[in-house]
């Protein structure tokens, strides 16, 4: 269930790398106004074909393609790309024709038709039209047109067109599937997999609980896997829970816990 191939997707579309990037070259003069070349260090309107050991811009940063190697430096202000760009960290507005990556961070807005990817946090608005993949935390609201993959903790808004991913608390919605280890709030999706479920699930397909996991809450789906301990209330067709504390209502509810373990209709246990 886990959409580790969605996270990879965005990264390399927007060209992003491990958060590791660290400025190799010392500290160079600011120049400031309106600069046309790779400058390492401007304050004002910088414009480069391709950047290289870049260490901060504080204004505009228009480029035609991504870094060489690894992204460096900071970006505040306005990231540009015709049609990549990336940096080190950006903060502000970053957006292109194609994709927008950092090694480090991108907090702010950033929106790109293919994707956008970090090496570790995403706060702020991200719009991917075909996936948002950090391999860190992400804060606050992102949409991917086919994925969006998180490697770390989720806490906000996570749409992804096809899967969404990572450690869910807030929101997630996506077409085909969710899969985290744990999910918080609400999650909606054909499929939602999850060690752990704490709030409202819908899945029309298939709502699992893993194998030794726990759900306290409402799962509503056609077939209500809780193969761990379920403490609330499944509605289903199907609705399957090792370790019942509370309701099931479906056509088939089993709960291999109760004394009966087979009921049509409703089924309550309460260990």
């Amino acid at each position: 269930m886990r959409l580790r191939s969605v996270l990879s997707l965005a990264l390399l579309t927007a060209g992003a790398v491990p958060a590791a990037a660290q400025d190799r070259e010392p500290v160079a003069p600011v120049r400031h106004g309106i600069s046309i070349g790779n400058y390492p260090n401007v304050s004002g309107l910088r414009f480069n074909y391709r950047d290289q050991d870049l260490q901060q811009v504080r204004g505009a940063n228009f480029t035609i393609w991504s870094p060489y190697g690894e992204p460096t430096g900071t970006v505040c202000g306005l990231a540009f790309g015709a049609p990549l760009t990336g940096a080190g960290s950006i903060h502000g507005i970053a957006t292109d024709i194609f994709g927008v990556g950092a090694s480090q961070e991108i907090t702010g807005i950033a929106i790109a038709p293919a994707g956008i990817g970090a090496g570790g946090r995403l706060k702020g608005i991200m719009v991917g039209g075909v996936g948002v993949g950090t391999g860190g935390d992400l804060q606050g609201f992102a949409l991917g047109g086919v994925g969006a993959g998180i490697g770390g903790n989720a806490r906000g808004i996570l749409i992804g067109g096809i899967g969404a991913g990572g450690t869910i608390d807030g929101i997630a919605i996506a077409g085909v599937g969710i899969g985290a280890p744990t999910i918080r709030k609400f999650a909606m999706a054909s499929m939602v997999g999850a060690n752990r479920m704490d709030g409202l699930i819908i899945a029309p397909a298939l709502s699992r609980l893993e194998e030794g996991g726990s759900m306290r809450g409402v799962s509503v789906s056609a077939v209500n896997a809780m193969r761990g301990q379920q403490h609330g209330l499944t509605i289903g067709i199907v609705n399957y829970a090792r370790e019942l504390d509370g309701m099931q209502i479906g056509v088939v509810n089993i709960a291999r816990n109760a004394s009966v373990k087979f009921l049509p209709i409703v089924n309550y246990h309460k260990k």
